[in-house]
């Protein structure tokens, strides 16, 4: 019905770690050189932690399509963006942005949500001039702080990929890592 399928938009059938390991080998197993793909892989990582609210599927295609990387990698890699993910990581990420700018005194996350909640309030009140300085100082850290973990998460996202790839492609299970994932297969 259709509580089952609004259920299974959130929350998926087995679990979150066997889901995430099919989109995974969905990413290996495209054709493609592997530095494509793992670039594109990196790609969607990197802007599935942006704070583009909904544009990160549209971004990481136009970005993936303008470096000729595969653009199936970089379209899967965003499901990172997902409505469970996306607030631990904008979460982490302010707090990161606050801690790389030297934050003296920041900003609870009560706070940060009742701030964010204030933002359509502001325009409609002060005009977007007026509110777009009085958003700026919660967009900067968040900002920051997701080109800080985006990178690392790309460059995290990238070797896996590129090493997962090749070795599938060599038909190789020499590491323990590839081991490991292969009997995790259906």
């Amino acid at each position: 019905g259709l509580s089952e399928r609004v259920r299974l938009l959130v929350w998926p059938r087995r679990s979150f770690a066997r889901s995430a390991r099919y989109v995974g080998w969905r990413i290996v197993r495209l054709k493609g050189d592997p530095h494509a793909l793992a670039l594109g892989v990196a790609i969607g990582f990197f802007v599935a932690t942006l704070p583009i609210f909904g544009m990160q599927m549209l971004s990481a295609a136009v970005i993936a399509w303008a470096l000729r990387v595969s653009i199936a990698a970089a379209l899967l890699a965003t499901c990172l963006a997902n409505p469970i993910v996306t607030p631990l990581l904008w979460v982490a990420a302010y707090a990161a942005g606050q801690f790389a700018l030297g934050a003296a005194d920041p900003l609870s996350a009560s706070e940060i949500a009742s701030q964010f909640g204030d933002i359509g309030t502001w325009f409609r009140t002060y005009g977007a001039s007026q509110a777009s300085r009085m958003v700026w100082p919660l967009l900067k850290p968040l900002v920051i702080g997701s080109a800080l973990i985006g990178a690392v998460l790309a460059a995290l996202g990238y070797w896996l990929t590129f090493h997962l790839a090749t070795s599938y492609r060599h038909g190789r299970s020499t590491s323990p890592l590839t081991t490991t994932a292969i009997a995790g297969l259906p």
